[in-house]
């Protein structure tokens, strides 16, 4: 080795060594935060040193770990921390230890020729944009770690981005170990697990799993919604596609299973949050996945027009269930998709397969029999009918597989046919003679079905044709009751009004920002919105805030009412945590002043996830004194639910100004339980400012978001964000595209649908004013630019 070379690897390692020093410089204080951390303490601190122990041997591990982190943990309703949360501590760590293991691992993988520059221009831009966002940066105060209209918003926000910058040199590290990029599919399924149970849980526990016809809308695990938002709706398009292609592909029935699980969960959550966006991301995603697994798409054996003839019948399919719920209900349209999977399997028999006629006409006759009989003599005989023929038809599948293929067959024939006049009987016995012709159709096209495959072989009874059916059935059952009930026609009859709302809403966008050169270049700064939209909205509302003031070491909240134009409007709403025992008493107390002009407080005890309250117990107190005062009143669980198998609503106390431009004081609030002295609430002084403290905008969301991806980042970053940011999406999805087009790489064509699902909904929504949906969203797209791509 000659002195150059030595001399460039003393300063490679020098360059290496520094970044860690670096790293570790921001980790250090990560400690002292999770010592704070309002949920910390010894629990917190093991939690992380255990991820580091596990990170260590495991440098990998956080492609599984940190999609589920990031997505599916979210426990700032209950700290009250908005800038800095668990999922910060857990990436910094994740950096630290990621750096300290493989930065003297050279990468296997690299950015393409066109991305590196790309990126790196973006990142300029971005701090540029953030720089402009954090002037002028106040001496931090308990306020920087709870309000939206403070300069550390503009750092709240950019975090996402930040962290998936750091993150970005052990993506190309990690990828390129063995397996890894199944630990990245593996974290992702595990995310939208966590995702869709949540909202599984709140809909059974809240609403009810099958009561569509409420306003209620899921919010998930994300405190991000606590301002409206989309947060829900873009992790869910990010994420249901993988699962989606994993169910295609499922080799072993067991993995098949969770799959289907999976998919079903997601499905029922994508339809329960009623997100018209939504639907339009997901069904894009599912277009892309279904037109890649077209038949005649890579086997010129089967022609182009099967695979337009399927799509035409699974359009028409859609049509005819949509006419059966309206008037046959769940129990009808349960007994068609089950009747159109027996048509697939029926149709699929080779003719050399198909029995002598007086097989089936004994075993006709005897399944029509036994049906005439439970209908005559049973009180839900219709039920028991179509149950028999169903066990008839899978008796008929489980024994098609084995050596007594014949007698399989002879078993499915029949069961069809039962299941034809059952699917009639249902249909009767629910709705009468209306939901009968209602359902006739469809009927027909479980009869046409197998007419059709009999003469022109469309499919074959195999695992893609099971598989496909399956999911195409699971999509249809949840989406159709979801959309077909009254709540969500109004919603899609609103559509016109809410266009209209939302374009007076992005040329309010438009109108506040600055009209200066550099504003169109760099955007108005990163994190500005909320308070340009306080100061600048051309509708001149004001829809609350909230600071915490400390006078005379004394530090208590101060609550702004809000100003609407026509007199009233939603206030804003703090609250916390509490856990009141059902049909209690409990007594509460506080200190309240109004400094300006007399306000109304109003205190509530509720049953609340996040911005719906249920069995409230309230007062209203009304305050004239500029003096501190004490008022004590009392609130009760009389109206909360009971537990829902088990589970219980939880709930707050919740605090609001309804007073218009009115300044409300409150400190030490207390909330007792009278029998045994208990006290519901931590921090009710605010000496730790607004720790387990977290305000919420139930239903006026627009001041809070751009309400478009694209707007949303001309806003913050100008121009020069939009087209650097369009570029670096346009180059990922053209990657993807390709790399799945060229080498059939499943991963490629996940990323792909997951990625333009994820854009589709943000057409509606900000989404990149969610930190953690940031970062998910640029690791995805940062993969999709790596080279070689990553495979599965």
């Amino acid at each position: 080795m000659n002195r150059l070379d030595l001399t460039d690897v003393v300063l490679k390692r020098l360059h290496i060594t520094l970044l860690i020093v670096a790293v570790w410089a921001v980790m250090l204080p990560m400690g002292l935060v999770a010592w704070r951390y309002p949920l910390g303490g010894n629990g917190l601190l093991s939690i992380l040193a255990g991820y580091a122990f596990i990170l260590w041997y495991w440098p990998a591990g956080w492609l599984a770990i940190l999609p589920s982190v990031l997505l599916a943990v979210d426990l700032t309703p209950w700290t009250g921390w908005l800038l800095c949360d668990e999922a910060d501590m857990v990436l910094a760590i994740t950096v630290a230890i990621g750096y300290s293991r493989l930065a003297w691992t050279p990468p296997i993988h690299r950015l393409t020729p066109v991305a590196a520059p790309l990126l790196l221009l973006f990142s300029a831009a971005f701090l540029v944009s953030l720089t402009r966002g954090l002037w002028p940066l106040p001496v931090p105060d308990f306020n920087a770690l709870t309000d939206y209209t403070n300069s550390y918003n503009g750092l709240r926000i950019a975090k996402g981005t930040l962290w998936a910058l750091l993150l970005l040199p052990l993506l190309r590290r990690t990828l390129a170990e063995n397996h890894a990029q199944r630990y990245l599919l593996s974290g992702l399924l595990i995310a939208l697990i966590g995702v869709s149970a949540v909202v599984f849980w709140e809909r059974l526990t809240f609403t009810g799993l099958l009561d569509f016809s409420s306003d209620y809308r899921a919010t998930g695990p994300f405190s991000a919604m606590h301002t409206g938002g989309a947060a829900l709706d873009g992790s869910l398009a990010l994420l249901t596609p993988f699962a989606i292609l994993w169910l295609l592909q499922a080799r072993q029935l067991n993995y098949a299973i969770l799959a289907v699980i999976i998919v079903g969960l997601s499905v029922y959550a994508i339809m329960a949050i009623f997100s018209r966006g939504l639907y339009l991301g997901f069904g894009l995603s599912v277009a892309i996945i279904s037109v890649s697994a077209l038949p005649g798409r890579r086997d010129s054996r089967k022609p182009l027009w099967q695979s337009l003839l399927l799509l035409s019948l699974l359009c028409l399919t859609a049509g005819l269930l949509f006419q059966v719920f309206a008037t046959g209900g769940y129990r009808t349209l349960a007994a068609i998709l089950a009747l159109l999977i027996s048509a697939l399997f029926v149709g699929s028999l080779s003719r050399a397969l198909l029995p002598g006629g007086s097989y089936l006409a004994i075993g006709f006759v005897a399944c029509l029999a036994s049906q005439w009989l439970l209908w005559q003599w049973l009180a839900k005989g219709a039920y028991w009918a179509f149950g028999l023929a169903a066990m008839i038809w899978i008796a008929g599948i489980l024994i098609f597989g084995s050596k007594h293929r014949p007698v399989g067959v002879i078993l499915g024939m029949v069961g069809f046919a039962g299941m034809v006049v059952g699917t009639g009987l249902v249909a009767w016995h629910w709705g009468g003679k209306p939901a009968l012709i209602s359902t006739l159709p469809a009927m027909g096209l479980a009869l046409g079905l197998v007419i059709l495959n009999f003469r022109l072989r469309v499919w074959r009874w195999e695992r893609s044709t099971v598989l496909g059916a399956g999911l195409a059935v699971m999509i249809l059952g949840i989406s159709i009751p979801v959309t077909g009930n009254y709540y969500m026609e109004q919603r899609f009859s609103q559509a016109e009004h809410d266009w209209e709302t939302r374009l007076q809403h992005w040329r309010a966008v438009l109108f506040m920002m600055n009209a200066d050169w550099a504003t169109d270049l760099w955007g108005m700064g990163i994190g500005k919105f909320p308070a340009t939209y306080f100061w600048r909205n051309p509708a001149d509302e004001f829809p609350g805030n909230f600071q915490y003031e400390t006078e005379n070491n004394n530090t208590f909240l101060r609550i702004s009412g809000a100003r609407y134009p026509r007199g009233y409007g939603e206030p804003l709403r703090i609250g916390q945590r509490v856990a009141p025992r059902l049909y209690a008493l409990y007594t509460l107390s506080l200190d309240a002043r109004a400094p300006e002009k007399p306000a109304i407080v109003n205190i509530a005890l509720c049953q609340k996830w996040l911005l719906y309250p249920f069995g409230c117990s309230g007062r209203s107190l009304k305050i004239e004194n500029r003096d501190w005062q004490y008022f004590e009143i009392t609130l009760n669980t009389l109206g909360f639910a009971g537990d829902v198998w088990g589970s219980r609503r939880t709930a707050q106390l919740i605090l609001s100004n309804s007073t218009g431009g009115a300044l409300l004081d409150v400190d030490n609030i207390q909330l007792n339980d009278p029998i045994s002295g208990a006290e519901l609430l931590a921090n009710g002084n605010f000496s730790h400012g607004g720790d387990r403290w977290f305000f919420t905008s139930d239903r006026h969301h627009l001041p809070w978001h751009a309400k478009n991806l694209w707007l949303n980042i001309l806003f913050d970053q100008g121009w020069i964000g939009v087209v650097l940011f369009g570029l670096l999406t346009l180059l990922g999805l053209g990657r993807a595209f390709l790399e799945f087009e060229h080498r059939d790489n499943s991963l490629a064509l996940a990323l792909l649908a997951s990625l333009s699902g994820f854009l589709t909904v943000g057409l509606f929504n900000s989404l990149l004013d969610v930190p953690r949906l940031t970062l998910m969203y640029y690791l995805l797209l940062f993969t999709t630019l790596l080279e070689p791509f990553p495979l599965v």
